[in-house]
Parts: structure tokens; sequence; C-alpha cells
């Protein structure tokens, strides 16, 4: 009778799950005290399946396969990174926007604008002063005809405009194109049977030919592609320079520290917080060496062109048209804009008074940013060596 209470005793430990009861809750709650009081919970009653539709049917056999698993996924990772289909289908369309801005306008300003009559014109006061008419820039500054004389110079930008206006309608029947593969992207996110061309990844010789076809190609339209860049440089930086000027001495990270500081495979939208992040404590580690002599010269011309500044602020207050006059052919107005540029460049050069000096501080906000920490930059954070490095 012992060894069959025994056995029966050992039997005990094997809880076998009824039908109506659930495998969670199966020998989870035996040593909860019978004092404490434990909520019924029960299935949410749901209108619709327990699962998505077809999500254990495995991929069928009509599946569309990936020419450019590189392309695919680069799609796939800018649809992530520009926040869904209607805001990469509005900065499209400003491109194009901006793109045929720059070219119009740089066709303007180069063929049509004529410097000379607009150096030599005579408005404002000038022209009352001279007993003539006052000056109309639409026929003084504008050529009427504008490829007459045809010189070298103009055949290079007519050259300019004829490439730029074939890439500006490339853009735009590419726009079309975009779309068709982006919403793709945007069904694959409902939609997953798709697979993989594998002759695309084992084909060496095809990307070999065409980085060199590309590169080529680059080689001969550089100098088209130094003008627009110039043009399309100006228009977009004129406003902050101008609204900004201290911007004109910022420091941003090279291409090659931003190749030493990106880790494998990191995805962009991460890369770019990280640098965007260490830029401000950057800046902070190099205002760690001031110079005096620098901050002695930049305090005395901001000194001077404050001065003469504020002279030309208390003029304007009094009779605003004084800024019209001239002074050494030069009227008040660019004296103004010229000593406003001077002093807001040399403050941003000037050290702050309240700079608590910590190089070895500085330089570890820096790194929890950037990740990079060379062996023998560590314990010379202060030297100028380190400096010069980074």
């Amino acid at each position: 009778m012992f060894r069959g209470a025994k056995i029966a005793n050992g039997l005990n430990i094997f809880k076998w799950r009824r039908r109506d009861e659930s495998s969670l809750t199966t020998g989870l709650l035996d040593d909860v005290h019978h004092e404490i009081e434990l909520s019924d919970y029960r299935r949410a009653p749901s209108p619709g399946s327990e699962s998505p539709s077809g999500l254990l049917n495995g991929e069928s056999l009509n599946v569309e396969p990936i020419a450019d698993l590189d392309l695919f996924f680069e799609r796939l990772y800018s649809y992530y990174c520009e926040k869904g289909l209607w805001c990469i289908i509005i900065k499209w369309i400003v491109e194009l926007l901006s793109l045929a801005f720059t070219i119009c306008f740089s066709g303007f300003v180069l063929l049509y604008v004529d410097w000379n009559g607009l150096r030599n014109a005579k408005c404002g006061m000038d022209a009352v002063e001279s007993g003539i008419k006052p000056c109309d820039l639409s026929k003084e500054a504008l050529h009427q005809h504008p490829l007459v004389p045809f010189t070298l110079s103009k055949a290079i930008i007519v050259g300019y405009l004829g490439i730029f206006s074939i890439y500006w309608i490339f853009c735009f029947l590419r726009f079309f194109a975009q779309l068709k593969d982006i919403l793709k992207i945007r069904q694959f996110y409902y939609n997953r049977n798709f697979c993989v061309r594998r002759d695309f990844i084992s084909d060496p010789k095809t990307l070999k030919k065409r980085l060199m076809v590309v590169g080529l190609a680059m080689l001969l339209l550089s100098p088209f592609l130094v003008i627009f860049m110039l043009v399309y440089l100006f228009l977009r930086h004129a406003e902050q320079f101008y609204n900004h000027p201290s911007t004109a001495s910022s420091r941003r990270w090279s291409n090659l520290s931003k190749w030493i500081f990106r880790e494998f495979n990191e995805v962009d939208h991460f890369f770019k917080h990280r640098i965007n992040s260490s830029i401000l404590h950057a800046s902070d580690y190099l205002k760690q060496f001031p110079s005096p002599i620098i901050t002695i010269v930049a305090k005395f011309i901001s000194f001077v062109s404050g001065g003469f500044a504020a002279i030309l602020i208390i003029i304007a207050f009094l009779e605003e048209s004084l800024l019209e006059g001239h002074i050494f052919g030069r009227n008040l107005f660019w004296y103004a804009a010229v000593f406003g540029t001077i002093t807001a460049i040399t403050r941003a050069a000037v050290s702050d008074e309240l700079l608590v000096l910590d190089p070895q501080g500085a330089m570890s906000l820096v790194v929890q940013h950037t990740h990079h920490m060379p062996k023998r930059w560590r314990g010379k954070e202060n030297t100028v060596t380190v400096r010069t490095e980074f």
C-alpha cells in the first residue's frame, strides 16, 4: 500500500490541462494565496479574424522579381525617412520648381541683364542732379537682343541653359517613373511577396562599366555643373548670409570625418542624428583654444565698424533721405551694409568672456556622439596638435 500511495503522489506532479483551460494559465497560479482576489480575464470579442488574412499562407507562386536589390532597399528606406507618399510627391514637385527657377533666373542674369548699363544708370538723386529723366531699368539695364553679338561666353551660357533644360525635362519625365516605383514601395508595406534576382548581385563587370560611364559623363559636364552649382548656392545661401552674416565663420563636419564616424551598416537617419547632435559640442571644444591676438584684433575691428554703423543708424533716424547721399561714389546704404556685415563677422570671432576652459570635458561630450577617440588623443585633449587634427 505504501508503494501504491507513493506512485499516486508522484503522478500528481503532472498537471494535465483540461480541454477548456488555457495553456498560459496552467500551473502559473497554483502557488497564489487563496485570499488574493484575481480578476477573471477573458478574450475580448472581435468582429474580425484572430490573425491577418494570408499570414500563414506562405509566398505565392506568382511573385515579382526584384531586378535591383540595392535600389529596392534604397527606395524602401527613403520611403520611411521621407515620411510617406504625399511628403515625397510634394518634395519632388518643389525640387522641379526650384530647378526650373534656377535655370530661368541664371539665364536672365547671365544673358538679359546689361551690367555695364546698370552700373552707369542714374536713378534717384543722381538723375535729379544731372537734370535727366529718372532711369527706366527695363530699357537701360536689359538687353533687347541678348544673343547679339553671339560671343564665345554667350555660346557657353546657351549651352549651359540647353543642357540643364534637357535635364529638367528628364527630371519631369522621371517624376512619373519614380511615382510608379514609390507606389510599389507603398504596396510593399502590405504585400511582401517579393523575391531577389540573383544575377544582379553576382555581376561585378556590369557595375564597373556603369561607374566608368557615369564618371566620364560627369567629367564632360563638369564646366556646366560649375556654373549651375554657383548659381544654386548663391540663391540658396544669399538670404541666410544677408540676415545672419556670422554664419560665414560657422563650421560643419567634413566628408572625411563623416566617412570616419559612420559605423558599419548604420542607417542614414541614425547617423544624421549623431552627427547633428555632436556639432554643438564640437564647436564648444574648438572654443577651448581662444587666440588672444585674434580676440584683440577682432574687438578693435568690431569697435570701429560698430561705431560707423551706429552713426549711420542715427542718421537714418534723423532723416532717412540722408542715406541717399554719396561718399566716395557710394551711398550710405552701401556703407551701412558693409559695416554691419563686418561687425557681425568680427563679433563671432571674439571669444566668450564667460567661457569655462575644460578641453577634456568638451571632448568627452563630442565622443559620446561621434564614437571616435583615437588613442593618440587620450590625455592630450588640451594640446594644439589634437585640436589641429580634430
